[in-house]
């Protein structure tokens, strides 16, 4: 399985010299989850269920492989199929995941034996938000995502996704950010302050994403689809990475089986678990 994943604050700490940016986040990995079928094949070939995903050499599971291919002369190809479920562009991290889950698989296909560092080097070469999918469950990131910190955090409350179904370019949000629409880098760090999170109710006290307002503009659905989830009992909700994913966390005694009933036919809405 692949795994999804939210943020639990996403913080823009600085812009870098290569011209990506610095952040500070908690990942928090989600029952909701693509399931790849990958098996040793005489060739490489990639397949899907979603029309709009692609699979050529832009494809982050062809990436991993062929990284991993080059690095440690692997003989032989990979059959792959992805059964998707994590919509595109959801900043729920589905292709990161994937990358991710194909990188570990190729590990014991091809029995390379990486170890954990080598696996993460590999990882943050494919994308900044890659290496948390080869640890998963809940960490601080930080960095360009290259750094994760494995934490322990809140998980006794379940979790709404509302995605009303229009995909976000990470790359327009970040440029937008340079163009001055929101200004970055305040804010108390996280690091400074998970040990004071002790309940749901903490969570809007110390944690925000610094993208929301520019997403928002992009997407004004976003700030209904927060009302929304309030209305219905969220104790926390954000909007995670770049969007479009709007989340709401709640009590695990609340029921939330009408929930889909609250938003457009035309919204995807999950309901899902912390791992």
């Amino acid at each position: 399985m692949s795994y999804a994943k939210i943020n639990l604050g996403l913080r823009i700490v600085s812009k870098r010299a290569d011209g990506y940016h610095n952040l500070e986040s908690i990942f928090q990995e989600l029952s909701l989850a693509d399931e790849l079928l990958i098996e040793r094949a005489d060739e490489f070939s990639l397949a899907t269920n979603q029309p709009g995903l692609p699979v050529d050499e832009t494809n982050l599971c062809t990436r991993a492989y062929r990284l991993l291919a080059a690095e440690y002369e692997i003989r032989g190809g990979l059959k792959i199929f992805i059964n998707k479920r994590i919509p595109l562009g959801s900043g729920l991290g589905g292709g990161s995941s994937n990358a991710a889950t194909c990188l570990k698989v190729i590990n014991q296909l091809f029995r390379l034996n990486l170890s954990l560092p080598e696996q993460l080097r590999l990882a943050a070469r494919l994308g900044s938000d890659v290496p948390f999918f080869i640890l998963g469950r809940t960490a601080l990131v930080k960095g360009r995502g290259e750094v994760v910190i494995p934490i322990t955090f809140l998980k006794n409350y379940q979790i709404v996704l509302v995605y009303p179904g229009r995909a976000i370019s990470t790359a327009q949000i970040f440029n937008n950010l340079e163009i001055g629409l929101t200004k970055y880098g305040g804010g108390v760090k996280f690091e400074a302050v998970i040990f004071r999170i002790a309940s749901l109710d903490d969570l809007s006290g110390y944690l925000f994403n610094d993208l929301e307002e520019v997403v928002s503009r992009v997407c004004p659905e976003i700030m209904g689809i927060k009302e929304r989830l309030i209305n219905c009992g969220a104790r926390y909700v954000s909007l995670s990475g770049s969007g479009a994913t709007v989340y709401g966390l709640f009590d695990l005694q609340t029921d939330l089986s009408n929930i889909k009933q609250e938003f457009p036919a035309s919204y995807l809405v999950f309901i899902a678990n912390p791992r």
